[in-house]
């Protein structure tokens, strides 16, 4: 479980790296599996290559082939 949990916390950091999006989250939920969660303010900073699985009111959620 270690090794998973440093996994997405990399993968987190890489990500805000590579995009400039601060507040770029990696999270897990039952009906997605796992997703990154971007606020609307940082939008306009989603690469193409991020595929949005759901639309919240303040943020969208996204998937990549990485996390699928």
């Amino acid at each position: 479980k270690t090794e998973g949990k440093t996994w997405l916390a990399e993968l987190e950091e890489r990500e805000r790296e590579k995009t400039g999006i601060k507040n770029l989250r990696v999270r897990y939920n039952k009906v997605f599996g796992y997703y990154i969660e971007v606020t609307n303010s940082y939008k306009n900073l989603v690469p193409e290559y991020y595929i949005r699985r759901q639309t919240l009111a303040n943020a969208e959620r996204y998937t990549t082939e990485e996390l699928l």
